[in-house]
C-alpha cells in the first residue's frame, strides 16, 4: 500500500512538472525594452515612421541651408550695389568739380568764368540725394545721399576693420573736413575727397577720377 502511495506521489509530481513546462513553453518570452524597440523599428510601421522622420528632418535642414545661402547671396549683392553707388556718387562730384576748372592737363585751376561758390555748392552735393543734373546708379538709392548710403553699407559689413574705416569716412563727411578750405583751389578740394572721404573699396576704374591719387585728382 505504501509503495502504491509513493508511486502515485511520484506520478503526480511528474505530471505537475510537465504541466509547468508546458505553460512555460506556451507563455511568450518577455522581451527587454531594447528588444521591443528594435522589433518596433523593424516592423512595417516602424520603418515607415523612421523614413518619414528622417526625410522630414533632412528636408528641414536643407531648407534652412538654402535660405541661409540665399540670404547671404542677397547681402553680398546689396553690399556690392552700395559700393558701386557710393563710387558713382563720388565720381559725379569729382566730375562736376573738374568741369569748373580750365581743364589744363598739367595744373587745372578754377576757370575764369566760374566761382568758388559754385565749387562749394558742388561739394555740398556729397550730403544730398541726387537731383537736377545728378542721378543715382541704382533706382532704389535715388532718395539717399552718400552719408545714408555709407550708413546702410556699414549695417551689412561683417569685417570690423572695414566698419572702422567706414566710420572714419562717415565722421569726416558729416564733420568739418572742408572747414578753412579755399574753394577756389579746385584740385585741393578734389584731393580732400579722394584722401579723406574715400577708402579702397570705392576706388575702382569703372568711374571717372575715383582711382586718381589725391595729389593729381583729375589724372
Amino acid at each position: 500500500m505504501l509503495a502504491d502511495n509513493e508511486r502515485q506521489k511520484i506520478k503526480l509530481e511528474e505530471e505537475y512538472r510537465l504541466e509547468i513546462r508546458r505553460q512555460l513553453q506556451e507563455k511568450p518570452e518577455k522581451k527587454s525594452g531594447r528588444s521591443q524597440f528594435w522589433a518596433f523599428l523593424n516592423s512595417s510601421f516602424g520603418l515607415w515612421l523612421l523614413s518619414a522622420v528622417f526625410i522630414t528632418g533632412i528636408g528641414a535642414i536643407y531648407t534652412r541651408y538654402q535660405n541661409a545661402r540665399e540670404q547671404d547671396s542677397k547681402k553680398k549683392e546689396l553690399i556690392e550695389r552700395l559700393d558701386f553707388e557710393i563710387s558713382f556718387r563720388y565720381s559725379q562730384v569729382l566730375n562736376q568739380l573738374y568741369h569748373l576748372t580750365d581743364r589744363n592737363p598739367k595744373a587745372p585751376l578754377l576757370a575764369s568764368n566760374r566761382s568758388s561758390e559754385e565749387v562749394r555748392k558742388t561739394v555740398e552735393l556729397l550730403n544730398q540725394a541726387p537731383s537736377g543734373n545728378s542721378a543715382s546708379l541704382y533706382p532704389e538709392f535715388a532718395n539717399m545721399g552718400i552719408p545714408a548710403l555709407i550708413t546702410e553699407l556699414r549695417r551689412h559689413l561683417q569685417d570690423e576693420d572695414e566698419r572702422q574705416k567706414v566710420d572714419v569716412v562717415l565722421a569726416s563727411l558729416t564733420g568739418g573736413v572742408f572747414e578753412n578750405v579755399d574753394f577756389s583751389n579746385v584740385p585741393q578740394v578734389a584731393g580732400i575727397i579722394l584722401d579723406k572721404l574715400m577708402i579702397g573699396r570705392w576706388k575702382n576704374s569703372y568711374f571717372y577720377f575715383i582711382d586718381c591719387p589725391p595729389s593729381a585728382p583729375f589724372c
